[in-house]
């Protein structure tokens, strides 16, 4: 998902994590987000979902929680599932799944990871191998960067979110990077961009089967003109120190507008 900023990324992700858990199509999930926002995450599941019938059963790891031991909340996680064991969501950080995540990467793994700032994991290094190594059923990758001119960090970003989907490296460079490469470069033929111009046609088809990207552009077009205020600065000298925010309202509208409250 790499809508622009603002567009409710973190809302269609907990949106999609309740109706999959309601509908038991997914019973363990796992959410991972720079350390810095994970106390974000978790404020925005209690805004959004605090008042649900059934509230979701959510347990925090790497965010300096009380409790148990990080590790000991991934083996929680990674327990043998039945009918009756309900649901779990753990909420932690790539560090501290990368550090304590051992349990988890050795089980049958999870039903929906959730990666946040995904851009992150493009340059496959520990944070990237530590969330791949964690089997899951589907990765659903959260992004506001647009899509790297890097061919190479795209490879990765497509590669975690659903394996092979672009083949081996060497494949993807040779029939994908190359040709694109080529087509870019100052001296290239009429070939030569032709080729990068088919070459590129096709990849957007291989990856927008895999990623919803919108821009504020599209959501400028759903929403009605807009509208400009003017409104005349007020001497606050003028008021009462003790005056209340609405006193010095009612002042306002009678001086400048002549209206009466």
């Amino acid at each position: 998902l790499a809508d622009d900023p603002g567009l409710g990324k973190t809302l269609q992700a907990i949106a999609a994590i309740d109706a999959l858990i309601a509908s038991g199509r997914a019973r363990r999930v796992l959410v991972v987000a720079p350390a810095n926002l994970v106390a974000n995450w978790r404020l925005e599941f209690r805004k959004w979902l605090g008042k649900r019938t059934k509230p979701l059963s959510i347990i925090v790891a790497g965010a300096g929680e009380a409790g148990l031991h990080d590790e000991l909340k991934f083996a929680q996680l990674a327990a043998p599932v039945d009918e009756g064991s309900g649901h779990l969501l753990l909420l932690t950080s790539y560090e501290s799944l990368s550090g304590h995540g051992k349990p988890l990467r050795a089980s049958r793994g999870v039903d929906l990871a959730v990666l946040d700032e995904g851009h992150r994991l493009r340059g496959m290094g520990k944070l990237a191998e530590g969330v791949i190594q964690v089997p899951a059923r589907a990765r659903l990758l959260l992004t506001a960067t647009p899509l790297p001119n890097n061919m190479d960090e795209l490879y990765s970003l497509v590669t975690i979110t659903r394996p092979g989907r672009l083949g081996t490296r060497a494949d993807f460079r040779e029939d994908f990077a190359a040709p694109i490469a080529a087509g870019r470069a100052p001296d290239a033929s009429v070939a030569d961009v032709a080729d990068a111009e088919e070459a590129s046609a096709m990849l957007q088809e291989i990856v927008g089967d895999v990623m919803l990207r919108r821009t504020n552009e599209e959501l400028a077009r759903g929403l009605p003109p807009k509208t400009t205020m003017l409104l005349m600065c007020v001497d606050r000298r003028r008021c009462s120190v003790r005056s209340t925010p609405r006193c010095r309202m009612r002042r306002w509208r009678r001086r400048w507008c002549g209206l009466s409250c």
